[in-house]
């Protein structure tokens, strides 16, 4: 009988043993598969926290982009100044044809010459203007189909700007916000203006 106690314990102990090693490898199986399910959702939390990461630095940029659009009053005020920076523009030939341009107020950049305006505005009046050279060498040759010397060796154009006649090159001289220039046709080398 002790026999068949101790044969009886060896079976128990046997399927004790085999159950314990059928129950390890599910228990490991188990774990293998929380573990990868656990890998795949930390690795989508990282896409998701990389998205929103992405998508809150979209917001900041923008952000930032609308915050240097929108501007106070007084830097509002400098801009629209530099926007509507001008000058007025005439020019008048005196008895040969009379006046070409009436007072005109043409808008200017920074750095523009007094050549620069008048282009600008003749074009924009299609008005013919001629001239050669650039910068401090740029001379009015003709506007409106009357040139130098048309009228005697000392006629051609000249400028003034806010009542001052100026000896430079009109592609030299640059202008600023208010001032007055006036083209005039002289007959005697402005002596007659």
């Amino acid at each position: 009988m002790k026999c068949q106690v101790q044969n009886k314990k060896n079976t128990t102990q046997k399927k004790e043993t085999t159950e314990k090693t059928s129950v390890v490898p599910q228990e490991k199986k188990q774990a293998q598969s929380h573990q990868v399910a656990n890998q795949q959702q930390g690795q989508n939390n990282q896409v998701a926290y990389k998205q929103e990461k992405g998508e809150e630095k979209k917001q900041d940029q923008q952000d930032k982009q609308d915050k240097q659009n929108q501007s106070s009053p007084d830097e509002g005020t400098k801009a629209s100044e530099k926007q509507s920076l001008s000058v007025t523009l005439s020019i008048d030939s005196q008895s040969i044809k009379g006046v070409i341009l009436t007072k005109t107020t043409v808008s200017i950049h920074e750095g523009d010459t007094v050549l620069d305006v008048l282009v600008r505005a003749t074009k924009e009046k299609r008005i013919q203007m001629e001239y050669k050279g650039r910068g401090g060498t740029a001379y009015v040759q003709g506007i409106d189909q009357l040139y130098e010397f048309d009228q005697g060796p000392t006629s051609g154009w000249m400028y003034s700007v806010n009542g001052e006649f100026i000896s430079k090159s009109a592609g030299a001289v640059k202008v600023k916000d208010g001032d007055e220039i006036i083209w005039w046709y002289t007959l005697d080398l402005g002596r007659d203006l």
